[in-house]
């Protein structure tokens, strides 16, 4: 999300109306209506409206509340590390899913990210340096970002170290058979007026460079690239344990 949000001119509510209404993700229509909520000075619980049609964005949703409700285990307080975590969206459905948990939720960003950041999300911290890694908490989630990564290896090590007991990889696009390869995307059919590289990670590979697996979520979420040495190409998500 942090690479998409880096496009967006925050001060033109109308651009991101516009993106909403040509958008037909649901997930992503999701944080887009939390953002404008924000923005107009409202609760981003407000985005009540009625989602169907897109089992992984449905997929994705309770994946991450079973992931939360297992990391909480019962009690009061849970520290969260949020890589790439946009707005801080996923602290919003944190409590929402579990209401009584006072989530201590961390986000590290982009600087422009971050400073718009911490007006509409006062109840999150946002971090513009790799400084948040260097501390521990009890879940590390990092969903759709990791594939950003050049070195997505030496992201995946920092993030593990970070994590006191669980380390979340959410919508991660993976592949069975060939190596990992390099797409461009150009998301332009979600509202979003730019291109950008992205890993698509074996599955192998993936799993050989990170702590033990816990659970592999399926989330029927794909797409195709022209020319890839494998396609279609998966997303999962990930759960592992320290």
């Amino acid at each position: 999300m942090s690479l998409i949000l880096a496009g967006v001119r925050f001060s033109v509510k109308e651009k991101l109306c516009r993106s909403l209404r040509r958008c037909r993700n649901a997930g992503v229509r999701v944080r887009y209506l939390m953002i404008i909520n924000l923005l107009n000075g409202r609760s981003a619980y407000e985005t009540a409206e009625v989602l169907t049609g897109d089992a992984g964005a449905h997929n994705m949703l309770v994946t991450f509340a079973y992931v939360l409700a297992l990391a909480a285990d019962g009690r009061d307080r849970l520290s969260v590390l949020d890589w790439g975590g946009g707005f801080g969206h996923y602290q919003v459905l944190a409590r929402s899913v579990l209401p009584r948990l006072t989530p201590d939720w961390h986000v590290q960003e982009t600087p422009a990210v971050a400073a718009r950041g911490r007006e509409l999300n006062p109840e999150v911290t946002f971090h513009d340096d790799e400084a948040a890694l260097d501390e521990r908490y009890d879940l590390v989630v990092a969903s759709s970002s990791i594939q950003y990564a050049e070195d997505w290896r030496a992201l995946l090590e920092r993030l593990a170290r970070s994590a006191e007991r669980y380390l979340y990889l959410a919508r991660v696009p993976i592949a069975v058979e060939a190596p990992s390869f390099v797409v461009l995307q150009r998301p332009y059919v979600h509202g979003y007026d730019t291109e950008y590289l992205g890993w698509v990670l074996n599955r192998g590979e993936l799993l050989a460079a990170a702590p033990p697996l816990a659970r592999e979520f399926l989330l029927d979420a794909r797409f195709s690239a022209a020319g890839a040495p494998e396609e279609p190409v998966d997303h999962r998500s990930f759960l592992f344990t320290r």
